[in-house]
Order: structure tokens, then sequence, then C-alpha cells
């Protein structure tokens, strides 16, 4: 899935294809330069060092602890902005933005001491409700890919769950982070899930939250290889893909095709695309990117991006056989930002529909530090 990387949101309507975003565009040129970030983590009341204190970057494999006297030092790191997050049992997580541009950044961090409040609550995971609840649960947080499939929560007992029929909305929530492992990618993902609710009633799935990635051991080489297959199948053709090809003016030889539709010619609606899909009835005209860069600050601006490097999956709901990856967005009102490491700066939503609004969730979500091996 893609997310906003600094802190994930999507909204889902439950009975169609549209996806609703955190997301954002490409202005900057890539650089190579890497910085050290280090710093001293301290007590708001005491003033004292807090030992052993993890930190990461939000939605990479990136990340280290504070030694016994408070101090962090993160290794040598490719220039450009990430979400930094601090935890550490007693104290409220904090997250904060780091901009690297240079080779020596020194950020000291206060934690202030959590309140909380216990409170019992008794799950039984064998229950046949409780099964029903974490079914609906996988599907609309992991997805229905084939990498979805190959996907766990370890820890699925820690998640709670509530439905009230009053208001249509189901609920998940969980007091400790969500270990999924994604045995189709190779990855140990870390999720801290601060948000996941369906509204039944009108019809829509909202998921926010922190991702942390770590890889797995692979039991040989042939494990390896095919896990590096598997990532760049992921990483081709996803969002992420098509919003650096964007900024490094490569569309084309990256495979995709853009048009514009004429504003106001699709509304947001998954059945209004159905209908131009089959009778095109409103006009379309390919765009090149300079052009697009000029209508790019047009409101209701929308596109059809086709990816020509891959087919859909046979399990997509639109699944015809040798039909291309075929998406729409729908942008907002003025320019977004993507860093030279691919962090999302000044995002805002916009939305898409079509196949990535089918494929691009946990199962298919990729460090943001990723650089594919197969061009």
């Amino acid at each position: 899935m893609a997310y906003d990387l600094s802190n994930s949101e999507m909204i889902v309507p439950i009975k169609g294809t549209l996806l609703f975003l955190l997301f954002l565009w490409v202005v900057n040129t890539p650089v190579q330069s890497q910085s050290v970030l280090h710093g001293k983590i301290t007590d708001s009341k005491t003033e004292s060092a807090i030992p052993f204190v993890n930190l990461f970057f939000v939605n990479t494999l990136i990340g280290t602890s504070a030694n016994a006297e408070g101090e962090y030092t993160f290794p040598k790191t490719a220039y450009g902005k990430y979400d930094l997050v601090i935890s550490c049992l007693g104290y409220e997580r904090k997250q904060i933005t780091i901009d690297l541009s240079m080779p020596d950044k020194e950020v000291n961090i206060v934690l202030n001491p959590a309140v909380t409040q216990l409170k019992e609550v008794v799950v039984n995971s064998n229950d046949k409700e409780y099964k029903k609840q974490l079914k609906i649960f996988y599907r609309y947080f992991l997805g229905e890919t084939i990498n979805a499939n190959k996907c766990t929560i370890d820890n699925y007992y820690d998640l709670d769950f509530s439905f009230a029929e009053s208001t249509g909305l189901f609920v998940a929530s969980s007091s400790k982070p969500l270990e999924i492992t994604n045995n189709a990618l190779g990855y140990r993902i870390i999720y801290l899930l601060d948000k996941f609710q369906i509204d039944f009633t009108n019809g829509y799935c909202t998921v926010s939250g922190i991702p942390r990635f770590e890889n797995l051991k692979a039991k040989d080489d042939k494990q390896q290889s095919h896990w590096n297959k598997e990532r760049d199948r992921a990483y081709f053709g996803s969002i992420t893909h098509f919003m650096k090809s964007f900024r490094d003016s490569t569309l084309k030889e990256n495979m995709y095709e853009i048009s514009l539709l004429k504003p106001g010619g699709l509304k947001d609606s998954t059945e209004d695309i159905k209908i131009w899909l089959a009778d095109s009835l409103y006009s379309v005209y390919h765009v090149t990117q300079r052009e697009l860069s000029k209508k790019i600050m047009r409101t209701g601006l929308m596109l059809r991006i086709t990816y020509k490097g891959e087919g859909p999956e046979y399990n997509f709901r639109g699944y015809v056989e040798g039909f291309k990856q075929i998406s729409f967005i729908k942008f907002p009102k003025r320019q977004l930002i993507i860093r030279e490491n691919g962090y999302y700066e000044n995002p805002l939503s916009f939305y898409i529909d079509g196949y990535w609004s089918w494929a691009n969730k946990i199962a298919e979500l990729m460090p943001l530090e990723y650089d594919p091996r197969k061009k």
C-alpha cells in the first residue's frame, strides 16, 4: 500500500474501489550525499538521560537505540527529510520531522513521562465472532493480493474489535505494535496502529499508522533471490515508483503512459469510471511530462495512468487477460513535493481509483529507501 510516510492514512469505500490517500507530488533533483544524525535523550521533568530508547525513521529499515547515557547515533543516511519516531516504555511516543541536508546533524530530544491507565481487556481468540472480525480486518488492512496471502500478524491476539449497530462503525485497535511477517517480500513490519475504522453506514474504511521495517533472514540463497524478485515486482508499477519516475523524468523509460481526462469529465464515482472505460464517453488525450507539470495546479485535474510493465493480478476484481494496470488520479488544488529520498513533504490528499486502489495495502508496502535491482 502506498502511504503518507509520516503517518499513513487511507480511506477506502468498502463498496467500491475508490481510495483516498495522504500522498504527494515530485519536484526535485536526486542527491547522493549522506549525513550522520546524533544527539541525547532526556526526561522533561528530571532532565536526566533516558537509556536504551528506540529510534527509527518511519517506513524505512533505518533504526538505532540510545546507549546507557541516553546518547544515540544513526548510521550515515542519504540526504532528505525523514519522520523520526522515538519510543520508550514509560514515556509518551514522540514523532518529529528531521531534515538531513548536512554531513553532521545534532538533535537533542526531550520525552514526557506517560500517564497510563491500566484496564483489563479479555479477548477470546477462539470465539467465532472474533475470528469473523479478524478476517474483516485482514482483508482491509493486509489486502487481497497474492502477497497478502503470505502475510501473518503474529500478535493478532492483541487486536481488539468493536461494532456499534447504531452507527455502523467497526473499529480495531491495539495497545501494542502489530508484528507483521511478510513471507512474500522478506520483511518484518512493526506497525503502530493509530486508527482502523470501517463505516458501514457510509461505506468507508480509514486506516492510519506508522510502519517500521526489518529484514527477515533467508534460509538460503534461493529464498533471498526469490524475495529480491518479489520486492522488485511490488515496487515496479507502484504509486511510489510512479512518483519517483515523474520526479526523475523517466516515465516513458519506466513504461508509464499518461492520459489527461478533461476536467469535469469524471465524477468521484467508481460507476462513472466503469462507464467511461466501457463507452469512452469523455474526452481523453495523452500529455507529456512538461505539459503535465504546467497543468498540475488545475483544480479537478484527473489522469489515467497505465503501467505497461506488468498486467494486473489474476484475483483483481477487474482482471482481464492481456490488460495492463490502469489507475486514475484526481489531484488537489496545489502542488505537492517528494524529496530526493522519497519523503513526502507537505502532503495533501488526492483520490486514486482503479488498480492502485486495490493493490496498495500493507502486504505490498516497501521501505522508503528501497533501491530496485532490476530496471
